[in-house]
């Protein structure tokens, strides 16, 4: 940009602001690729009765340059992107000042006035949760969806920017109902998507959060005698033999979780070698059990001719499940786990 240029624009913004001190259009030459247009003011959808004309902002109210005792009764600021509308000039004008501060420190953000808000809490989380599910397990991914579920039920569209510690505490408070832990769990979400807001750069700082202290439940035990008493009996009334089998299972190999069980396909049992196969365990580590020699004889007494499918699964349809459906988590629940007492 050469100096005639500047000045010609310069000159321009000068009588410009001669007749619409608040109003300007300042149109800047770049080289030979265009011009940035930018348009900043208080101005009014009305006009002028008598004339037809549009308003102009003389510094204290929009009037008829013509017919000067006609003035604009609903007033709209732009600034740039964004517009908003006004019933009194005064708010209009107090607007405009402001968001111009902003500017100056370098902290407007015209996402802020969007109409969509897309930094309110409830939106902005969306998008936050859409990345997080190609990163987490489908069952982690239910927990936290629930977590921000609640959590965007008490912020709403509060933009992010503005939720502080206070805010934070309120909320967590508020839970009636939940336990110490399940609040800490909520917390912890929470706390994650605003570490990611901060690495997105959507926040300038991030919030101090509150503590939630809980104490675990002590987990009920039998020895190994009762232990052993459960698996038997449940092989004499559960018509189900695979049904025992995953319990025994879940008792003697205590690195197998429920979850993991039942996604176990036959493909993965190794017979030959004693093991167990689990490619994708919640360690995120390659997975490989040894079962004992009883183990490996119990399961030679299966067909197992498709490696594909799971091996925990109802070899026919009944009470609208399909035939080769995996059995659901009631049938291994974790709490079917007994702990033996040493």
């Amino acid at each position: 940009m050469n100096f005639k240029t500047i000045m010609m624009a310069a000159g321009a913004a000068v009588s410009l602001l001669a007749f619409e001190p608040t109003t300007i259009l300042l149109k800047v030459a770049i080289g030979a690729a265009g011009a940035v247009c930018m348009k900043v003011g208080i101005y009014s959808d009305e006009r002028c009765p008598v004339c037809g004309n549009r308003f102009h902002d003389a510094g204290r109210g929009l009037i008829c340059p013509i017919h000067n005792k006609f003035r604009a009764t609903s007033f709209k600021v732009i600034f740039g992107k964004v517009t908003k509308r006004f019933s009194s000039y005064e708010d209009a004008d107090r607007f405009l000042t402001g968001v111009r501060f902003k500017t100056d420190e370098k902290t407007f953000d015209e996402r802020d006035y969007r109409k969509d808000n897309p930094l309110g809490f409830a939106n902005i989380s969306q998008k936050w949760l859409g990345y997080k599910g190609k990163e987490v397990r489908p069952g982690t991914l239910k927990n936290i969806k629930l977590h921000i579920r609640i959590a965007s039920e008490y912020f709403g569209e509060e933009n992010v920017k503005e939720i502080r510690y206070g805010h934070l505490e309120d909320f967590i408070h508020g839970l009636e109902g939940k336990s110490d832990k399940t609040r800490h769990n909520i917390l912890s979400t929470i706390h994650s998507f605003f570490i990611w807001l901060c690495k997105r750069q959507e926040i300038a700082d991030m919030p101090s959060f509150p503590a939630v202290k809980y104490e675990l439940g002590t987990r009920r035990t039998v020895d190994k005698d009762i232990q052993l008493q459960i698996i038997v009996k449940v092989r004499e009334i559960c018509p189900d033999r695979k049904v025992y089998l995953g319990i025994k299972w879940l008792a003697t190999y205590i690195s197998i979780r429920p979850g993991e069980l039942i996604k176990l396909k036959e493909g993965e049992i190794d017979l030959a070698n004693g093991y167990l196969y689990f490619p994708h365990p919640k360690e995120k580590k390659f997975k490989a059990v040894p079962i004992l020699p009883e183990d490996v004889e119990e399961i030679k007494s299966y067909n197992l001719t498709f490696p594909a499918l799971p091996f925990f699964r109802h070899e026919q349809s009944k009470s609208g499940i399909a035939a080769n459906a995996p059995y659901g988590e009631k049938y291994f629940y974790k709490g079917l786990r007994c702990t033996v007492s040493s």
